[in-house]
């Protein structure tokens, strides 16, 4: 009975060791559709690669304004005209089209 029961763990142990091997090959490239919902993200090009200092813009709440200096890849500091003189507001670059 000893032996029964050494046998079936060794021969488990051997058949994982082949499942193992079976499914190691790699998988296939997936072919993803142009409008399909689940393909991979396009890059965002940063702040810096987008707009430079002194570039006219618009923002859809905001309305017409100018870059006055780029805080990070991701936000853009401007003045806008609807504002009052001087004041300036901080808003992401991805909200801001460049004229």
């Amino acid at each position: 009975m000893f032996r029964t029961r050494t046998a079936v763990l060794v021969s488990a142990a051997s058949a994982r060791t082949h499942t193992e091997s079976v499914n190691s090959r790699p998988k296939p490239a997936r072919r993803v559709l142009a409008g399909s919902p689940f393909a991979p993200p396009t890059r965002v090009p940063t702040a810096s690669e987008h707009l430079a200092d002194g570039d006219r813009i618009t923002h859809d709440r905001y309305g017409l304004g100018k870059v006055v200096s780029i805080v990070d890849d991701h936000e853009v500091l401007c003045s806008f005209k609807a504002d009052a003189e001087g004041s300036t507001r901080v808003v992401s670059h991805l909200k801001l089209t460049k004229l």
